[in-house]
């Protein structure tokens, strides 16, 4: 079974929302730029027209871990990430140094959430279920695994032929609970305990592929995959309704509701 991409994101801009530019988001927008450029090269008209949100500013302990230089110490992250890449790629895209709240969001088709906290992504998931079309990659990790999702909501989402459950319809537990209230890491010796150096990287790596396949080649047959740094495994999620019922998961309740 495959997801195919709708026809309408082949012929304009992408609208593209990425929230959180730490660990994971400083990663993901490295590669979205050369995604936009490769998609350029393979003849889509406009690209990837990205908004990068995050309010939170360079500290020490971020340099090395994630994708920010000395430099940068005190300085908003998503405008750090942002004007370098469109100094480097000549892009105009967009950073919005706010939380996200995901109000009079109407132009989103990819929001692509690299955050930590259950509020961050109950944010994420009224935005994408009360979109037209919007695909939403999920991407989190824990100290020694994690895991990246594509989903898509929006009430234009059941016009397609194979629908692909949201990540939070799968995992409830990302926005269900007690939010995890523990005191943020200060220091790159106890960031490096709590999680391990390249786990981040790994993260990113597999949503961006699962971006690369879905906007190049415009169909998916697996939509996320689960990985696990202690025994070295990815396992990848199948675009397939039985495998999305060992989640909980029914079409036919979704198609119900």
């Amino acid at each position: 079974m495959e997801h195919h991409l709708p026809s309408s994101y082949l012929d304009r801009a992408i609208s593209v929302h990425v929230v959180g530019c730490g660990g994971t988001g400083s990663q993901i927008l490295a590669g979205l730029a050369r995604l936009h450029v490769t998609m350029l090269s393979l003849g889509h008209p406009a690209g990837l027209n990205v908004h990068v949100w995050d309010d939170d500013t360079v500290e020490p302990h971020n340099v090395g871990r994630q994708l920010f230089f000395q430099p940068d110490v005190g300085l908003n992250k998503a405008e750090v990430m942002v004007y370098r890449l469109n100094t480097a790629f000549g892009l105009a895209w967009e950073a919005i140094p706010e939380r996200f709240t995901g109000e009079y969001l109407s132009d989103a088709q990819i929001i692509i959430g690299c955050v930590d906290t259950k509020s961050s992504r109950i944010a994420i998931n009224a935005a994408v279920r009360a979109s037209h079309h919007c695909y939403w990659l999920d991407m989190g990790n824990r100290s020694g695994d994690g895991q990246a999702i594509l989903g898509l909501g929006g009430y234009g989402a059941s016009r397609s032929k194979v629908p692909l459950p949201l990540p939070t319809d799968l995992l409830p537990e990302l926005i269900e609970g007690v939010e995890d209230t523990e005191t943020p890491t200060c220091s790159v010796r106890a960031s490096i305990a709590k999680q391990g150096l390249f786990l981040n990287q790994q993260v990113a790596t597999w949503g961006l592929e699962l971006l690369f396949r879905l906007l190049t080649k415009g169909r998916l047959s697996w939509h996320g995959v689960f990985i696990n740094t202690e025994n070295a495994s990815v396992t990848r999620l199948k675009v397939d309704p039985a495998t999305w019922a060992r989640f909980g998961y029914s079409t036919e309740s979704a198609e119900a509701a």
